[in-house]
C-alpha cells in the first residue's frame, strides 16, 4: 500500500514556528528533522516563558489522524491555514491513490476519519465495517468524465465498443463506466476493461495504452492538456456524485466533539477555498509537490465542497448505491440512510 503520511507537527513547525523547541518531525523527512532540531538547540538557548507555554499547549493538542485522496483541497487548506491548530487539533494527514486503499488503511485502525468516494464507503459497509457518514467533501456532476484518444475514434458512447477503457475498481466512477456504456447500448463484454488509477490512467492515455478513461479531477484536466486527447462527457447527464467524510460510530461516540471540530475546520476550509480558489490551488499543489495547480483550480470551479451532507446529497449517495447494486458492482443493497449521522451537519448549518 502506497500512502504519504505528513505529521500536523511537523507541517506547523515549518509553517508557522508554532512548535519551535519541541523537536517534532514526520518520519522520512530527515533534512526537515534536522532543521528542526537545530532550531529546538537555538530555542532552548534563549528560552522564554512563552514559548515554554507554547510547547506546553501544542503537547495538548488532539491528535486526529485523517484519510484524504491525493490533491484533495480542504485538508491541506484547513492544515496550511492553521484551522486545525485554532481548534486544538493536531491533524495527521495520510494522502492515498484510490478511497479503496484508504478504506484498508481505516478498517486496519490506522485512520479516525476518512474522505472517500461513495463506493468504497458502500464497500465497507458491506464488509461488516464499522462507518458512517458524517459530511461531504466533494459534490458535484462535473467532476468525473470520460476522456478519450482523438485517434480512437470515439464520438459518442456507442463507439467504445472493441475499445480499451481504464477505470479504478472500488471507486466512485466504476459504476459510472457502466453507465456511460448503457448509454451507448453496450456492456462490459463489449470492452476492455483495465484497471488503472490517478496518474496511471492519465499515462495510459497519453501513451496510447488505453483508448479512454474514467477518470477524476483534477486527472481529467491533466489528461485532456495533452494534444490528441479530449473529454467526450461528464456526468450532467447522467447524476450527482457525492464524496462522504465517514468515520466509526464508536470513534464518533467517544470522540464527539472532535469530530466536530474536524468538520467546523474543513468547512472552514471549504469557504475560504472558494472565495481564493486561485491560491487553494496553489497550496495544495506545493503541499503535494506537484505542478498541476491549474487543474486542481479547476476541481474548485467544478465542485461543491461544503461539508453539510443535506438531504439532496443523501438522496444523490442513495442513488450511487443503486446504480452500484444494479451493475453488479456491490452484491446487496444498501440502504444509506442507515449509515448516516446528521448531527455535525445540523451544527454546522446552525452556525
Amino acid at each position: 500500500m502506497k500512502k504519504k503520511m505528513i505529521s500536523f507537527i511537523a507541517a506547523g513547525t515549518l509553517a508557522f514556528g508554532l512548535l519551535a523547541g519541541c523537536g517534532t518531525a514526520a518520519s522520512g523527512e530527515s533534512d526537515d528533522a534536522e532543521n528542526i532540531e537545530e532550531s529546538s538547540v537555538a530555542a532552548e538557548e534563549s528560552e522564554t516563558d512563552t514559548e515554554t507555554v507554547e510547547c506546553e499547549d501544542a503537547e495538548e493538542l488532539v491528535t486526529v489522524r485523517l484519510g484524504m485522496l491525493t490533491n484533495h483541497v480542504l485538508p491541506v487548506v484547513a492544515l496550511e491555514n492553521g484551522y486545525f491548530e485554532e481548534e486544538g487539533l493536531n491533524v495527521e494527514l495520510t494522502a492515498f491513490t484510490t478511497g479503496a486503499t484508504e478504506v484498508e488503511a481505516y478498517t486496519a485502525g490506522e485512520l479516525d476519519i476518512v474522505e472517500t468516494g461513495d463506493l468504497p464507503f458502500l464497500n465497507a459497509i458491506l464488509n461488516g465495517v464499522d462507518i458512517v457518514a458524517i459530511g461531504t467533501y466533494n459534490t458535484s456532476d462535473e467532476i468525473n468524465a470520460l476522456v478519450v484518444r482523438d485517434d480512437a475514434d470515439i464520438q459518442e458512447f456507442s463507439d467504445l465498443a472493441g475499445k480499451t477503457v481504464t477505470v479504478p475498481f472500488g471507486t466512485n466512477i466504476q459504476p459510472l463506466l457502466y453507465e456511460y456504456l448503457e448509454a451507448g447500448g453496450l456492456t462490459e463484454d463489449d470492452v476492455e476493461i483495465i484497471n488503472l488509477s490517478g496518474n496511471d490512467e492519465v499515462n495510459a492515455l497519453v501513451d496510447g495504452d488505453v483508448d479512454a478513461a474514467v477518470m477524476w479531477e483534477p486527472y481529467v484536466s491533466s489528461a485532456a492538456s495533452y494534444d490528441g486527447i479530449t473529454i467526450l462527457a461528464d456526468t450532467s447527464d447522467i447524476r450527482t456524485f457525492v464524496c462522504p467524510i465517514s468515520s466509526s460510530s464508536t470513534y464518533i461516540a467517544e470522540n464527539t466533539e472532535t469530530v466536530a471540530k474536524v468538520l467546523r475546520a474543513l468547512n472552514r476550509a471549504s469557504e475560504w477555498s472558494q472565495e481564493n480558489k486561485e491560491e487553494a490551488a496553489e497550496l495544495t499543489a506545493d503541499y503535494f509537490g506537484a505542478d498541476n495547480s491549474d487543474a486542481i483550480l479547476i476541481s474548485l470551479e467544478k465542485a461543491d465542497s461544503s461539508v453539510p451532507l443535506t438531504d439532496e446529497k443523501i438522496e444523490a449517495l442513495k442513488l450511487g448505491a443503486e446504480k452500484s447494486y444494479q451493475y453488479g458492482i456491490i452484491s446487496e443493497e444498501v440502504d444509506i440512510e442507515q449509515y448516516i449521522d446528521t448531527q455535525f451537519t445540523d451544527a454546522l448549518l446552525e452556525e
